[in-house]
Parts: C-alpha cells; sequence; structure tokens
C-alpha cells in the first residue's frame, strides 16, 4: 500500500518512537488501517536500525 513513499531520513530515535506508536495504534484500528499502520511501522524500523 505504501509503495509509492520515498524514503525519508529521520532520527533513529525518532523513527522507533513513531513505529512503537503506531503500532500500538494498528491494535484497535480497522484492519485496513491496521495494515497500513504497520507496514508504515516496518519501514520506520528499517529507517532506524540503516540511521
Amino acid at each position: 500500500m505504501l509503495d509509492g513513499l520515498a524514503p525519508v531520513s529521520v532520527p533513529r530515535a525518532v523513527a522507533q518512537a513513531s513505529a512503537d506508536v503506531l503500532c500500538a495504534m494498528a491494535a484497535t484500528a480497522p484492519a485496513e488501517l491496521a495494515q497500513v499502520a504497520h507496514e508504515l511501522a516496518a519501514r520506520l524500523r528499517e529507517s532506524a536500525r540503516t540511521a
């Protein structure tokens, strides 16, 4: 779903915290929104690993 988004450089702590928040939100979100949140969280965590 997020294939059109370009990678963006963010500080490691910001990426990790944002991913944590997205996963927490996904726990109570409708399925499609939860899927997007998990995909974005995965991208943020990858960004944090390479920051």
